[in-house]
């Protein structure tokens, strides 16, 4: 359909400018994150990394007291939702020039219901998904056919009745819906505003991210690295902004090529994950090049923080308790140099 508007030619001309464009702006990170990438696959343990009930999305998608909760799919507002819907019927079924966009959006709604509604996340690629941001990605595609559905449906009792309102009182019906539209919207936006709250860091993790930043480098003149445990995702951003200290995990470790190492860490520090095997824990810290390993035991109780706490405690030969503050501790991981 696009191809009826405009020329070849033309289309051939913007799409070459957007290819190269876009290779300037992604070859000088993507260059480097293909290279580690090669390495791993992007293969997930759990293929799309989210397995929700068909009954639960479409309750939390709809529920408005969601909005602003960390539940997925909280990132759509009721009102959005039910005129995206429309937009979609409308651009389908009047075989609009927004076709293209309404089939992405249903595509990105289906892979959003994860596994149970999409068998293909089974498979690779499509497997390495993180299909829990996908309603984040929607909601461009959701307003841009939202508008359409608001503005077709007020042309459409524009032409059917143009004698009941004369032309300025129409554009004041259309100031006046729009208004209406986007007052919940807003309203939700506000209140998920709301319900933030700045983060306060606790004097016990004040002190040892503080003793932590007062480590010596290691024999290579490095800082020491650090592995965490009971600070949920925190530690991402505290542990480097505070200490100044670099993590053996992170956000950042996605393409890394020792990311199947830190996953197994990892499936050890979640609840739902593998028992706790303190040789095995410092075998991997060692590879990774970790120091020290900061403990929190009653932030987070998704995390076995008390399990690495009683094995390190058990294995004196691998983990020294270095220092504690009440519920938070740093042990050091050792080597046969510090033992």
């Amino acid at each position: 359909m696009l191809l009826e508007d405009y020329p070849r030619r033309h289309l051939l001309t913007y799409g070459i400018i957007y290819a190269v464009t876009a290779a300037v702006i992604i070859t000088p990170w993507a260059v480097p994150f293909l290279q580690e990438t090669a390495q791993v696959g992007f293969r997930r343990e759990v293929p799309g990394n989210w397995l929700p009930e068909i009954s639960t999305y479409r309750a939390h998608i709809l529920d408005p007291s969601l909005v602003g909760v960390f539940i997925y799919p909280s990132y759509l507002d009721i009102v959005l939702t039910i005129l995206a819907l429309a937009g979609t019927f409308i651009v389908l079924v009047e075989r609009h020039r927004l076709a293209a966009v309404a089939l992405i959006l249903l595509t990105l709604t289906w892979f959003s219901m994860g596994l149970r509604a999409n068998p293909l996340i089974a498979y690779y690629p499509f497997s390495s998904l993180d299909i829990g941001r996908f309603q984040l990605y929607m909601v461009p595609f959701m307003a841009l056919l939202a508008a359409t559905a608001a503005e077709r449906l007020l042309t459409l009792a524009r032409d059917s009745w143009p004698q009941l309102l004369p032309p300025l009182a129409w554009r004041a019906v259309v100031t006046t819906v729009l208004i209406l539209v986007l007052a919940y919207p807003a309203y939700t936006a506000w209140h998920a505003r709301s319900l933030a709250q700045p983060y306060r860091v606790q004097p016990q993790v004040r002190q040892a991210l503080d003793w932590l930043a007062a480590t010596p480098p290691d024999a290579a003149g490095n800082p020491a690295k650090v592995f965490s445990v009971g600070l949920w995702n925190w530690h991402s951003f505290l542990v480097p902004a505070m200490s100044n200290r670099p993590l053996v995990d992170g956000w950042h470790d996605e393409g890394a090529a020792n990311v199947r190492l830190i996953r197994r860490l990892r499936a050890m520090a979640w609840i739902s994950g593998d028992p706790v095997d303190a040789v095995v824990a410092h075998g991997i810290l060692t590879r990774l090049g970790a120091s020290y390993v900061l403990l929190h035991r009653a932030y987070w109780s998704g995390e076995r923080t008390a399990e690495f706490w009683e094995e390190f405690e058990l294995h004196p030969s691998l983990f020294k308790l270095r220092e504690r503050w009440g519920e938070v501790a740093v042990f050091q991981v050792l080597s046969p140099a510090t033992r």
